[in-house]
């Protein structure tokens, strides 16, 4: 439930979490967990709560901070891209009083950030790979069984012109003994869309792959690919944000820890940046005018296929303040994969290069 609202030290009236019971545990990264809202209150509802998993001091960016610098470092880059988030208080004992599944909270944090959530509804979510998953919404009613809407949530990771067999992103994955799933810079070459898109949804699970096929009534694969063949993408401007103009910048570069610029820090959340993509028919047989024109409204753009018009949406998360005493991990990871970057594998089609 929500205590009552209170002023933050940025003047502006802020929500205050007191009921640890109304919120379930959902999912976990590296540094993150994500709890749902389960209660009862309206303004809670379609909620996400995101906290800090307990970490080292000297790895620890506190929430105020973080939220901080996606507020005003990155959002500005993306203005009707970001989930709607906000700052929010927890009272005293919140986190230690919230279900755990075998990992630590960082007690002593008093900020969560409250955010939309993007998967409110009646999804089914399969992982195909670790830094991709999709989400599938079918239909009620008249139209049962057909698919409503599709989400794909990915982590493109490092995207720039490649110069070697391998990009970075495929050379960490061969050193990690990963399968190969799809080279995130096939995404952003006109001459390797059809590949990546073709890998991207090979690992669609075969009882539900018939709906990224060209002959049934939700394209995805056309749809993926038309959004992708737009020059102003969300992958296209990621990679752009990515870019270093100081060779000095490079990780490999770097020498010391007063080295270490913000334009670096900058470049590597962007590029750790989560996107949701999430495709939506447009005109169905239970479509109103006012949903039509709230759809066209939040939609970044429509994809036509086959003459019907489908929304675009996305929305971008893990806008996370990288701290420098990451360099020396960063470093010895660059060291380590470099042995793959002109290797040959013959499970590892080469990468496309820029």
């Amino acid at each position: 439930m929500l205590d009552g609202d209170m002023t933050s030290h940025h003047g502006m009236n802020q929500l205050s979490l007191s009921s640890p019971s109304e919120w379930q545990f959902y999912a976990k990264g590296n540094a993150n967990a994500i709890y749902r809202y389960e209660g009862d209150e309206e303004q809670l509802r379609g909620k996400v709560l995101r906290l800090r998993l307990h970490k080292p001091s000297v790895n620890y960016a506190s929430t105020e901070e973080i939220f901080a610098f996606a507020r005003d470092k990155c959002e500005v880059h993306f203005p009707n891209n970001c989930i709607r988030s906000e700052l929010v208080n927890l009272d005293v004992g919140f986190i230690s009083r919230l279900g755990k599944d075998g990992f630590r909270l960082l007690t002593s944090e008093k900020f969560g950030i409250l955010m939309d959530d993007i998967l409110d509804g009646d999804y089914s979510t399969h992982e195909l790979s670790k830094h991709c998953k999709l989400h599938v919404q079918h239909k009620c009613g008249l139209e049962a069984g057909r698919v409503a809407s599709v989400i794909l949530e990915l982590k493109p990771k490092w995207l720039y012109d490649n110069c070697h067999n391998y990009c970075r992103n495929c050379s960490l994955g061969q050193q990690r003994n990963f399968d190969r799933h799809f080279c995130p810079l096939d995404l952003i070459s006109k001459n390797t869309l059809i590949r990546g898109v073709d890998d991207l949804l090979s690992r669609v699970p075969s009882h539900i792959a018939d709906f990224t096929s060209e002959n049934c009534q939700f394209k995805l694969r056309s749809l993926l690919y038309n959004y992708l063949l737009e020059p102003e993408n969300v992958f296209q401007k990621l990679k752009n944000l990515q870019r270093l103009e100081d060779d000095g910048d490079r990780i490999c570069n770097i020498r010391r820890l007063e080295d270490i610029s913000d334009a670096l820090l900058f470049a590597m959340t962007m590029r750790d940046v989560g996107v949701f993509m999430k495709f939506e028919k447009l005109i169905t047989e239970e479509s109103d005018f006012v949903q039509l024109e709230c759809m066209f409204r939040e939609s970044d753009s429509t994809v036509l296929d086959d003459k019907e018009p489908y929304a675009v949406t996305i929305s971008l998360y893990d806008f996370d303040l990288k701290l420098r005493e990451k360099f020396e991990y960063w470093k010895k990871t660059d060291m380590t994969i470099r042995e793959y970057y002109d290797s040959y594998n013959s499970k590892w089609p080469f990468c496309a290069k820029g």
